[in-house]
């Protein structure tokens, strides 16, 4: 017992001022005591320590806490949304927490060369990962430049994509119940996300029309 309360002691040297009660958090670091052991997480570094009563310590690294939580947190791909600031353009995002970040994909269509040569350097979108109360947790700023032109097999541009990296806490990341937009855009390219808008909406009012007569004529 006395070597238990003398990891006790170390442990609050280097991870907290004071252990309370359970499940507490010292800036990155969350402390739960129990009955028999000590367990102590390090929510930057994924990092897990557990001190047993005999005062048997045991390390479990990043990549073991990783392959732990996998199962937990697996890629998460939404499904397609209207772009931000469109009625009828389409973007799907996926992500995933990995090594202290979220790691995301995001894709948005059809493409269009006017929108590609719309688009300025102060167009951007900030994604915003809120938890399930809608309050902000992560916000990443997102500049239209950087997206790149996917080719569909006649290489022809079909979509846009981008990938990025924000730095994110696994607890934070826990938080998480979903995510919205909000978009900067400049005069020039918002009008021409209204022009595409009108263009896409147009097509696909003509190809519901041709469908519903194809209908009439086989009855």
């Amino acid at each position: 017992m006395k070597h238990f309360f003398a990891v006790l002691a170390l442990l609050t040297l280097f991870g907290c001022d004071q252990i309370p009660g359970l499940n507490k958090y010292y800036t990155d670091y969350q402390i739960t005591v129990e009955k028999d052991r000590i367990v102590r997480f390090n929510a930057s570094t994924g990092e897990i320590m557990i001190i047993q009563k005999n005062g048997q310590i045991k390390k479990y690294d990043n990549d073991f806490f990783k392959r732990e939580t996998q199962l937990l947190n697996p890629e998460l791909i939404s499904k397609r949304k209207t772009f931000p600031g469109s009625k009828e353009m389409l973007g799907r995002l996926s992500y995933k927490w990995k090594k202290n970040k979220i790691h995301f994909d995001y894709e948005f269509g059809p493409y269009s060369q006017e929108l590609d040569e719309a688009m300025d350097r102060y167009d951007s979108f900030t994604l915003i990962f809120h938890d399930l109360e809608n309050f902000p947790v992560i916000k990443t700023k997102v500049s239209l430049k950087e997206a790149i032109r996917t080719v569909g097999s006649d290489n022809k541009p079909v979509y846009w994509s981008f990938s990025g990296q924000v730095h994110c806490k696994m607890s934070d990341y826990n938080d998480i119940g979903g995510y919205t937009y909000q978009w900067s855009y400049t005069d020039k390219f918002d009008k021409a996300i209204e022009n595409f808008d009108m263009k896409l909406k147009a097509e696909k009012e003509k190809k519901e029309a041709t469908k519903a007569q194809k209908v009439e004529q086989k009855a």
